[in-house]
């Protein structure tokens, strides 16, 4: 009998994998296709890096610790300064978010009496509902102008409408704030997580990539790709994996792969989490055709604004040697506005993107590089109810544990913080 099995070799799967072994536990992961990393894929093309899967990552303790266990202290890419700024359109204009109470002052896109409901936060009590939208939380502890602001942060992440989406699963930091101190802005002031990592989106010299395929390596023949799942069963005191090479029996089962696949081992069609399509563009341009460099980590656009794209990308601004010689934006389509943008040609995509640079940034040149990327399956769209439905398979399966951007979140590091988290089911 195996002490673990991780089905599933994206991030999460692997850094559950990572965590067991460095607890000394026995552990094996059978990953269906011939790579590891899932969605993480970095591509370099035409001297550019180009992510197809997440753009960078946001510096956390677990991060910083896997960093260091990894031996990628050296190869982290920082920022570069500008990368604090971002903007958001406002009047078809784009209009910088303010780094702090100061910059609110003034900022176009509030009016005077709004500011004052956003500062008065602190002072709104009640009690929060067991499971409530991103929109009603929002509007609950700020007022109409929170509510209205928080849209194209949830464009951003999830390609989502925050009137769906469950705060405590989608924007777990900001439910927690309230929790624990009961006000976000209360809570953001005294936090002060110590993470000995530079402030801002990361990457590593190589891309994101960098970071599973050192997970890969460190797990060696206890990684095993090609190797499909075919079903599991529970027996006495675990699970029994079948899979294209024979079959296992494992005292305790992380699920860290698609759920569409899980339903189908567990014959339980009930495993499924809503998503909406969401496609990506890569847009280069030669320095030498641009007028007005974009300054910045890049742009969201709210739904009152526009429904052809969500937001911009400015990836050469961020991190320069992703792009030497080049302006690279990734702009992001599709998502629950526009669904069926996203499955559009590659003919389609590449006119919406290069329309709306155009449009905000002033990239009117013909691009030199374009790179589109397509996410069918699209971005888990996490709606009211989605933590107690977790909640309630793993109490169905004793022995199993769902990890994975469909059940503990989408970014990267949420799925370090679910893979440490996984102990014995």
């Amino acid at each position: 009998m195996v002490e673990l099995v991780v089905l599933g070799a994206g991030v999460a799967g692997l850094a559950t994998a990572h965590r067991a072994r460095r607890a000394g536990r026995e552990v094996r992961v059978l990953e269906a296709s011939d790579r590891a990393g899932g969605l993480v894929r970095s591509v370099r093309r035409d001297g550019l890096l180009l992510e197809q899967g997440p753009q960078a990552l946001q510096a956390t303790a677990e991060l910083a610790t896997l960093v260091d266990e990894l031996g990628l202290r050296e190869r982290l890419v920082t920022p570069a300064p500008d990368a604090a700024l971002r903007w958001i359109l406002h009047e078809g204009q784009r209009v910088a978010l303010p780094r702090g109470p100061r910059e609110l002052v003034g900022w176009p896109a509030v009016r005077p009496w709004e500011l004052v409901r956003l500062a008065a936060e602190p002072l709104v009590g009640g009690t929060a509902p067991a499971s409530e939208t991103v929109t009603a939380f929002a509007r609950r502890r700020f007022g109409p102008a929170g509510a209205r602001l928080v849209d194209p942060l949830v464009a951003g992440i999830f390609g989502g409408d925050p009137d769906e989406l469950e705060v405590q699963s989608a924007l777990p930091s900001l439910a927690g704030l309230e929790r624990a101190h009961g006000s976000v802005l209360r809570g953001a002031l005294r936090r002060r997580p110590a993470v000995d990592l530079p402030r801002g989106p990361l990457s590593f010299d190589d891309g994101v990539e960098t970071l599973v395929r050192a997970m890969a390596r460190g797990l060696g023949d206890d990684l095993h790709l090609g190797c499909g799942v075919r079903g599991l069963e529970a027996v006495p005191d675990g699970w029994r994996v079948s899979h294209a090479g024979g079959s296992l029996v494992a005292r305790e089962v992380v699920v860290a792969a698609p759920l569409a696949q899980a339903s189908r081992w567990l014959r339980a069609p009930e495993l499924a989490v809503p998503s909406s399509p969401i496609a990506a563009v890569h847009l280069a341009f030669r320095r030498e055709d641009v007028e007005r460099l974009p300054r910045g980590f890049g742009w969201l656009a709210p739904r009152r604004e526009r429904l052809d794209v969500l937001g911009g990308l400015y990836v050469s601004a961020t991190f320069p040697g992703h792009a030497p010689g080049c302006v690279l934006v990734r702009v992001m389509l599709g998502g629950t506005r526009a669904p069926s943008r996203a499955l559009g040609s590659d003919a389609e995509l590449v006119a919406a993107a290069w329309a709306a640079v155009a449009e905000v940034d002033g990239l009117r040149a013909a691009p030199a590089v374009v790179d589109v990327v397509r996410h069918p399956h699209g971005i888990p769209q996490y709606r009211l109810g989605h933590a107690e439905r977790v909640a309630a398979w793993q109490r169905r399966w004793p022995g199993l544990r769902f990890v994975g951007w469909e059940t503990t979140g989408i970014g990267v590091s949420h799925q370090l913080v679910a893979a440490g988290a996984s102990g014995p089911a």
